[in-house]
């Protein structure tokens, strides 16, 4: 699910956490932080992963947001075929 947002004069200065907490009231702030953290945060066709990030107006913000996990990968020790001395 893609949810696309606009911003707009009064928008200006605001951080990208704040401006899609206030967008989205169905998303904690926490899940959206989550979320930008995993690159699923968009600003202009370019992927974010900063929610400290101040925005500007007229923007175009793009949510990505599918029902799995929120976590992030993690390679263990068994998935690892190689490894060399380096």
């Amino acid at each position: 699910m893609v949810k696309r947002y606009l911003t707009a004069t009064g928008d200006k200065g605001q951080r990208l956490d704040q401006f899609l907490a206030a967008c989205s009231p169905d998303l904690s702030r926490t899940l959206i932080r989550k979320i930008i953290d995993i690159g699923g945060v968009h600003i202009d066709g370019r992927r974010v992963r900063k929610a400290g990030i101040i925005l500007d107006e007229a923007l175009q913000i793009e949510l990505h947001r599918d029902r799995g996990a929120l976590e992030p990968f993690r390679l263990s020790e068994d998935l690892v075929l190689f490894q060399d001395d380096y």
